[in-house]
């Protein structure tokens, strides 16, 4: 067994434990419901497996503390993130839609109202954010091959983002590389309030209305997300990408030279013909095929979405 094969097999086994016995680092501990039948795709694809993910979600978070930097005693580092510090006051990975009906959110995220905040607040005070956060994944693969596949598909999907984000070269001259499948495009990231640091009560810093609009900018990007994730799945697996390089390298070993020969001229063939008869129709033929885009003129227009074609 290969160094990749220890390495899925090892991965598999933990996604292979029973809910009550499996958890990750994400605030949910598990893969996100919307996603599981393309994580699970995915990992049963030859040189593929999946190393982390999260379909999207919807939060409200609390800033951790400012901590003395370490190269300059007389400043403070950057509030930490989810991974340094601070405390989620909600996570969903749906659309508000989709849950309980919200009547006010400053009753549901527990905000007062009461106090009025300095026009200058202080480093001291914690912020709190309203966040859409998008469909993010990496991917281990076997070989650049593979890798180039999962890139493709996420880009043409609008992951705009994507790419390699790490090579690992191994001893023997390939590669192991992780694909990031990622579009910052559809982030949102809004400071609503902040934290009293003497009580630890939760301010609020915008009205109910701004609330209500951020919530349904959100309901917005849910869906722009869930699409991208489905041009994904259809480009990677429907259209017949995935792993095609690396079936078309077992294929040559597989068969012999005058076998492999043969076959070359036979296909060689057949694209002359088709050619030729698509050179034949095509003046007379004024429809074409677009590549996939989005009209929401809406989306793009009332939400500020620069990114929302593929």
């Amino acid at each position: 067994m290969g160094l990749f094969e220890q390495k899925k097999s090892l991965i598999l086994q933990e996604l292979d434990k029973p809910p009550n016995e499996y958890s990750d680092l994400s605030p949910k501990g598990s893969i996100d419901a919307e996603i599981r039948e393309l994580i699970s795709n995915i990992n049963k694809s030859s040189g593929l497996v999946t190393t982390s993910s999260c379909s999207g979600r919807v939060s409200v978070f609390l800033e951790g503390r400012r901590t003395p930097s370490t190269a300059d005693a007389g400043t403070v580092s950057n509030y930490s993130g989810g991974k340094g510090g601070g405390r989620w006051l909600f996570v969903s990975h749906c659309p508000f839609s989709t849950l309980p009906k919200v009547d006010d959110f400053h009753t549901f995220l527990k905000l007062s109202h009461g106090k009025e905040p300095p026009k200058v607040l202080p480093q001291s005070h914690k912020l709190i954010h309203f966040k859409f956060e998008p469909f993010i994944l990496h991917v281990l693969a076997a070989s650049l091959e593979h890798a180039e596949s999962v890139t493709s598909s996420a880009l043409q999907a609008g992951f705009r983002e994507s790419g390699i984000a790490t090579l690992n070269p191994q001893p023997d001259g390939t590669y192991m590389p992780i694909v990031a499948v990622r579009s910052a495009g559809l982030s949102l990231d809004s400071i609503i309030g902040f934290e009293e640091p003497d009580t630890g009560e939760l301010f609020t810093l915008v009205d109910e209305s701004y609330l209500n609009c951020i919530a349904l900018v959100s309901e917005k990007r849910f869906a722009e997300n869930s699409k991208r994730i489905e041009r994904f799945s259809q480009g990677l697996f429907r259209n017949g990408r995935l792993g095609s390089n690396h079936n078309a390298q077992n294929q040559v070993a597989a068969e012999g030279q005058e076998e492999r020969r043969r076959r070359k001229r036979e296909e060689g063939l057949k694209r002359q013909a088709e050619s030729k008869f698509s050179s034949r129709h095509t003046a007379h033929n004024d429809c074409r095929e677009d590549r996939l885009i989005d009209s929401s003129t809406e989306l793009t227009e009332l939400f500020d979405m620069p990114d929302s074609k593929p």
